[in-house]
């Protein structure tokens, strides 16, 4: 039966690769990715991070719509992998303490929708998975289990990523002829001046990155005194405004405070 089941998959993709080669390839790439999520975890769900960091870009160069839904795609499924882990070696699933607010928001949404009828009903789920899928990625890593040693070692890896990020930003805003618009990616100005958005395609998301690792070279630089997490924090602080995005600033700053 399991030889029989191998040659029906080998068969679909034999088909899906003479058919759709980039989808199949597509496919083949999400299933290998889940296995080895299966295997490490906590490497698994670091690539994804990376993934989301450069979705816009994959999205404008594969061409495919779909590149653009893989984040929601993948949390649930990662979501789905994990608990069903949890329960096969019978480990206890960590809540946060948001169940019960987000229970509420959840029913008033889906109640104001059928009393307001303010969108059609796949429009309604279409917006609730947007919205679900920050809570679901929170629920993810908090039952990875990542410890303080996990976090030593991925975090250089994310302020090199952030310089990388910076400083294509500079060559974007220096050159947007060269660095963004291959890229699919206009240049944006906001109060009449360009603003730094890099290879992410939106000063949003951009500032977004720059305010995280801000609040960790931040805090490196509070308790270890080193330079290198000083000059890390005025490069992210900088990149944040070059964003011009007062949110995050203004987020940025009060973090610093508390």
């Amino acid at each position: 039966m399991s030889k029989f089941l191998v040659f029906v998959l080998l068969a679909i993709f034999s088909h899906f690769f003479v058919q759709v080669p980039f989808f199949a390839l597509l496919l083949l790439t999400v299933i290998c990715y889940l296995v080895f999520f299966l295997v490490s975890p906590k490497k698994a769900v670091l690539i994804f991070l990376f993934f989301l960091i450069s979705q816009g870009v994959l999205t404008y160069f594969t061409r495919m719509p779909i590149v653009a839904n893989l984040d929601e795609l993948g949390i649930f499924c990662i979501t789905f992998l994990l608990l069903a882990r949890k329960l096969y070696k019978r480990e206890k699933i960590l809540t946060g303490g948001i169940e019960i607010p987000l229970l509420f928001l959840t029913i008033l949404g889906f109640l104001s929708n059928i009393i307001n009828r303010i969108v059609p009903w796949p429009v309604a789920v279409g917006g609730y998975i947007l919205f679900i899928k920050g809570f679901l990625l929170f629920y993810i890593l908090l039952n990875l289990g990542i410890n303080t040693e996990d976090l030593k070692k991925f975090k250089p890896m994310f302020y090199l990523l952030g310089v990388f990020t910076f400083l294509y930003g500079v060559l974007g805003l220096i050159w947007p002829k060269f660095f963004l618009i291959p890229l699919g990616i206009m240049p944006d100005t906001r109060f009449g001046f360009p603003t730094m958005q890099s290879f992410m395609g939106h000063p949003g998301a951009f500032a977004a990155l720059m305010g995280i690792l801000y609040c960790f070279s931040f805090t490196d630089a509070l308790y270890k005194k080193r330079p290198i997490y000083i000059l890390l924090t005025l490069i992210f602080f900088l990149a944040v405004i070059l964003s011009f995005r007062r949110t995050t600033l203004a987020g940025i700053i009060l973090a610093s405070f508390v």
